[in-house]
């Protein structure tokens, strides 16, 4: 039940032995009538409160540092990932989170596109290209 911190599931169980009903609670806790159901049963199978272990590596980042990731990138969509991995929190993420998070929103990277570099030798055929296209008439 990550939805409820430890002293809400306290003080629900409490207000629950006093004859509070789920919708009630529901209502008081901002969460489901599921989540207070499934968190009374688990109080009278087990006798606690606490979260069941979960299999699977826990998440880098909250739902908040993601919404923050996404909101640099709408800001400045030339800022990149790897810049964005070691500046913008105040922990060390890598730059493959950043992107996973970035893909998951559907922002892709972009990078500015300055121009082909030009030789002296596309200088000069787009020159010799132009002297020529000067004389031209519209039959032409």
């Amino acid at each position: 039940m990550p939805g409820l911190t430890q002293a809400q599931r306290d003080r629900a169980i409490g207000m629950a032995n006093e004859g509070a009903s789920q919708r009630h609670l529901a209502r008081t806790f901002n969460c489901s009538q599921a989540t207070i159901s499934k968190l009374l049963n688990r109080y009278r199978q087990t006798g606690q409160t606490q979260d069941r272990p979960r299999s699977g590596r826990p998440r880098v980042t909250t739902p908040a540092e993601d919404r923050y990731i996404r909101q640099i990138h709408f800001r400045n969509r030339f800022v990149t990932d790897t810049s964005t991995a070691a500046t913008a929190l105040g922990h060390a993420i890598s730059r493959r989170t950043v992107f996973r998070r970035l893909h998951v929103a559907g922002i892709r990277a972009y990078r500015p596109f300055r121009g082909m570099t030009l030789t002296c030798q596309h200088r000069d055929r787009r020159l010799r290209w132009a002297r020529t296209v000067r004389r031209w008439q519209r039959r032409d």
